[in-house]
């Protein structure tokens, strides 16, 4: 294939798809047990509100139906601190880790994170864990605190872990747009980065491109005879 010069954009989409593939991995992951703590605090949340009302959970439906109750579709989980509650994992959307993400890691990977890890506070820019219902339950004063201590933990684990690839993942996209800014051409980045080369568009067909003999003997003929004059059609 003829050697050919690489864009500003083609670089930066060039850094995007690598970047994403390297820490896909590792984002489903995060994705995964995020998941696994939503179905640990609805279950102990379901017990929560048996204790407090007294009522089995497959009334709550109905319930709710006849608006008898308030039906709770996801909490922000927080948990309680010495000046008061905060949100249980939080992370600043300010922060050198996640401030660029969209540049870094393609769509389908952030909406693959945002299902649980979601934009919520701070003029949606800081990533704020949402837990979603899996069925109807009442809404129940406080029930977004958490305070058994093995979930805290695992979300704090996961606040650690989300903050630490999306590092990873500025990290790395700064190292290959380093080695995409130095290649100038198809060739270079095939010789340097072959991985990355592959995400190349494909060079035009410039044989299609070209202009019908008929038109060019046209554009001609106007430019020596002048453009007619546009014909109108009398009432």
């Amino acid at each position: 294939m003829k050697s050919f010069p690489i864009t500003k954009e083609m670089r930066n989409n060039i850094a995007r798809i690598l970047t994403s593939k390297a820490v896909e991995k590792e984002i489903r992951a995060i994705a995964k047990e995020a998941d696994r703590l939503n179905t640990v605090f609805w279950k102990l949340y379901e017990k929560k509100l048996r204790v407090a009302s007294g009522i089995p959970s497959t009334r709550w439906p109905e319930l709710i139906q006849q608006e008898i109750a308030t039906h709770v579709y996801q909490y922000i989980p927080r948990v309680t601190t010495k000046n008061g509650t905060k949100e249980a994992l939080r992370i600043d959307g300010d922060s050198d880790a996640v401030k660029y993400r969209n540049t870094w890691l393609n769509t389908n990977l952030m909406e693959t994170l945002y299902k649980k890890i979601d934009r919520r506070v701070h003029f949606s820019r800081d990533l704020t864990l949402v837990f979603t219902a899996p069925k109807p339950l009442a809404s129940m004063k406080g029930g977004n605190l958490i305070d058994d201590p093995e979930l805290i933990a695992d979300i704090e684990a996961l606040e650690l872990r989300t903050k630490s690839v999306l590092t990873a993942a500025r990290d790395f996209h700064d190292q290959v747009q380093t080695i995409l800014n130095s290649c100038r051409t198809s060739k270079q980045l095939q010789e340097l980065l072959p991985e990355g080369a592959k995400y190349l568009p494909e060079p035009a067909d410039k044989g299609k491109n070209l202009v019908p003999s008929e038109l060019a003997a046209s554009v001609t003929e106007m430019l020596q005879k002048g453009i007619p004059p546009v014909q109108t059609t009398a009432a």
